[in-house]
């Protein structure tokens, strides 16, 4: 007995319950690289251009691609600044950096208080999006329908996307 223990093995990181409740709803799960910036842009907000600027003139141009959320009322955005050209660099953005720079860039406040809970928790995934998948887009528009009182319409259309 040499009077040293070795450390305890980590535990391994949790999930978090929203993210693995949207999984099971049928969205994709987008999870950010460092080199990754994920917009939730709400009710039509746009990103600061003074920030966007700032951020192609260090990195480079990102390679942008862009949905609808679920809600039909905001977007979702995911930059990918890849680096390399004219001189530029690519980032390796920390998750707290990004997170700021998310925000500075007009994202939803609230989902950066998420991701700083999720850093803070130690939770696998730090940064991400839901994306909605077709199955889900089309739950959504028939329980939008079916607000509206239109449900025995779509009623044959609901049990096929149930057994999808």
């Amino acid at each position: 007995m040499s009077g040293w223990d070795p450390p305890p093995k980590p535990k391994p990181k949790q999930r978090d319950p929203a993210v693995v409740r949207a999984e099971q709803a049928g969205f994709q799960i987008i999870e950010a690289k460092s080199n990754q910036l994920l917009l939730d842009l709400d009710d039509g907000k746009s990103m600061d251009t003074r920030i966007y600027d700032k951020l192609c003139e260090v990195y480079g141009a990102p390679k942008m691609e862009e949905w609808r959320s679920k809600s039909g009322c905001g977007r979702h955005v995911v930059l990918t600044f890849g680096g390399g050209l004219f001189g530029t660099k690519r980032p390796d953005f920390s998750d707290a950096e990004a997170t700021a720079l998310e925000c500075a860039l007009g994202s939803d406040p609230m989902r950066a208080v998420s991701n700083i809970l999720r850093i803070q928790y130690d939770y696998k995934e730090t940064r991400v999006l839901f994306r909605p998948t077709e199955r889900v887009a089309a739950i959504a528009e028939y329980e939008k329908l079916d607000q509206e009182g239109q449900r025995q319409v779509f009623t044959a259309g609901a049990r096929l996307l149930e057994q999808a």
